[in-house]
């Protein structure tokens, strides 16, 4: 718990274009509440990333907790590697990735007034309730 806690204590911000509110308690309750989501400490990373294990060979990748953002392929090849499909649900520009195709993914969220990531890529994780 203790590694959690520095983890989250040094986290950089997962996204620089769009992201939701950071507190701890919220992720840590989130991921005890669904059984499909694994948290995976990578060491060689120094992070801590929550991913759901849903299909073989599809990385379903929900947050990074880290102090510098690893890349997408990064995270898959500290993970055993062996993935054909990456779905992020966090934004994607920190992860030196760009989807191949954008889904768009109903989460109840609005945006009032201007909206910065307009024509850009952007997911706002799970990992909160």
């Amino acid at each position: 718990m203790a590694l959690m806690r520095d983890l989250f204590a040094r986290r950089a911000p997962a996204s620089l274009v769009c992201g939701a509110c950071d507190h701890p308690a919220l992720f840590f309750l989130k991921a005890g509440e669904d059984p499909s989501i694994a948290l995976m400490h990578l060491p060689g990373l120094d992070a801590l990333v929550a991913v759901r294990c849903e299909r073989e060979r599809v990385l379903t990748l929900l947050d990074v907790v880290a102090p510098a953002i690893p890349s997408a392929a990064g995270i898959a090849a500290a993970l055993g590697g062996g993935f054909d499909t990456l779905r992020a649900f966090i934004t994607p520009d920190r992860l030196a990735w760009r989807p191949a195709e954008a889904i768009p993914e109903d989460t109840g969220c609005m945006a009032r007034g201007p909206y910065l990531p307009e024509g850009q890529d952007f997911m706002l994780t799970p990992m909160k309730v």
